[in-house]
């Protein structure tokens, strides 16, 4: 596995690079569709591609691999709980003061979860115990 050969914080670099275009390409095309703020589209488009591709390279990377299937779906349920609660809020944020408060929150709450992923310490997996 390639991840296991990469420190953590390259891991989650390049699942945001690789994400980053994936979000660019998608941003850029619901920007066309999209009048006044296309911008602010194309820049989510980019974060949102970083954001989730990171987590799922940060989880491949920190799980062990006996019990990833459970880290990804836990990943899984997290993300559901949290996109619901900070699209609401979002959604708030954007119809009571304005679209660029609503991308600075979501922003924020990006900023906040990615040093969280680099702040965790990778830990002895049991799957090392027994090799």
């Amino acid at each position: 596995m390639l991840t296991g050969r990469l420190t953590k914080a390259r891991a989650a670099g390049a699942g945001a690079i690789s994400g980053a275009w994936v979000g660019l390409m998608i941003g850029i095309l619901l920007g066309l569709f999209t009048t006044g703020a296309w911008l602010g589209v194309v820049v989510a488009g980019v974060a949102i591609g970083c954001g989730e591709t990171a987590q799922s390279a940060a989880v491949a990377h920190l799980a062990p691999e006996r019990y990833r299937g459970s880290a990804f779906g836990l990943q899984s349920a997290l993300q559901s709980i949290g996109n619901l609660t900070a699209s609401a809020i979002a959604g708030l944020l954007w119809t009571i003061a304005s679209p660029t408060a609503a991308f600075l929150y979501a922003s924020a709450w990006m900023l906040i979860a990615f040093t969280g992923l680099l702040s965790t310490r990778t830990r002895g997996t049991p799957d090392e115990h027994h090799q």
